[in-house]
């Protein structure tokens, strides 16, 4: 009798902790990745850039560049720079990061990490942020009359073509008076957190980017 009544504690015991996993899968979601074969050089190219504040001033570049690599199921490393840069449009002053040429806005070295802005709908967003100690996206920048103390926090783009391995992707950054769009993202938990790190002056980056990797890259969501 005492061996049943154990080995009837056991099962019961077995079939709780069965349920507390299922209980944990369900409530998690993996995080969507980059399949393919690591590291994959990346080259992008920019549209005409507009960096906009809250209050619609604005930094607008002619055209723009990235450079960097997937280094991982979740990273990517590497920077951007734009061109023919200027504060207020085309007749405003020209405006750049220091030892860069005239008119050449360059971020800080920047992470690439995808996330999901809806798992239910399983939408996927690569989110930008500044690795560098100091948290800028571009660093001090200076203009002809004044200098600027630089871009903080990061961006994000959505990524339309999820679950498709190609070598060309085109991702359109979109802002709204000065706040990106989109800028939540949703943890694995199911959590919404905001990408938004710029607090004393908020500032979108609007611009339609393409970018080609030197091999077939998925994003597996």
């Amino acid at each position: 009798m005492k061996r049943h009544k154990s080995m009837t504690a056991l099962a019961a015991l077995a079939a709780i902790v069965a349920l507390s996993a299922l209980g944990t899968a369900s409530a998690s979601a993996a995080l969507p990745e980059f399949v393919g074969t690591f590291p994959t050089k990346t080259a992008g190219a920019f549209s005409v850039t507009y960096f906009e504040t809250s209050n619609e001033k604005f930094f607008e570049c002619k055209k723009g560049e990235s450079s960097g690599e997937i280094t991982g199921a979740t990273t990517w490393t590497g920077t951007m720079k734009f061109q023919e840069c200027t504060f207020e449009g085309p007749k405003g002053q020209k405006c750049q990061t220091p030892g860069a040429g005239a008119g050449e806005i360059w971020t800080e070295a920047l992470k690439g990490t995808p996330d999901y802005t809806s798992i239910a709908k399983k939408e996927v967003a690569l989110r930008f942020n500044s690795v560098g100690a100091s948290g800028l996206f571009t660093g001090k920048l200076e203009c002809s009359v004044f200098k600027w103390a630089g871009i903080e926090g990061g961006v994000m783009t959505r990524w339309e073509r999820v679950n498709h391995s190609e070598s060309g992707y085109s991702l359109p950054f979109r802002e709204s008076r000065g706040i990106q769009q989109p800028n939540i993202f949703e943890t694995e938990l199911g959590k919404h957190e905001s990408n938004l790190t710029w607090e004393r002056v908020k500032m979108g980056l609007e611009a339609n980017f393409s970018m080609i990797t030197s091999k077939a890259i998925e994003l597996k969501a």
